[in-house]
């Protein structure tokens, strides 16, 4: 791991997670986390605290005031699941969660014969 966050040609680099009751199912954590602030916490309140976890914004979620998607700057020491961990401990933070991508099947069909008529 610490040879692929030191590789300046890789973007970001993390462990891969399982469920706890369906290890067949994998959870990549990417290099995004989404966090809500109060609505008392001024702008600079927010990019100090993005500075502090070495965050970047990337976008507003649009009808969400006080929320934003932030990249995790690759000179962050821990990954965004630590990172989240400690932004909803601050009395700033409504809700901060890692976000995290999950594989799919993209044509997967149930054998279920019923399948058809839901």
């Amino acid at each position: 791991m610490s040879q692929a966050l030191d590789d300046k040609n890789l973007a970001f680099a993390s462990h891969v997670y399982k469920f706890k009751n369906n290890p067949g199912t994998y959870v990549y954590l990417s290099d995004k986390i989404t966090t809500q602030f109060a609505t008392w916490v001024a702008t600079e309140e927010i990019n100090s605290i993005a500075t502090t976890f070495k965050l970047v914004e990337n976008r507003p979620i649009l009808g969400l005031p006080n929320t934003f998607v932030f990249l995790v700057n690759k000179q962050a020491t821990q990954n965004t699941i630590k990172i989240t961990n400690q932004l909803q401990l601050l009395p700033e933070i409504l809700a901060a969660e890692p976000n995290i991508v999950i594989q799919q099947e993209p044509h997967y069909k149930p054998a279920d014969s019923l399948y058809p008529e839901q």
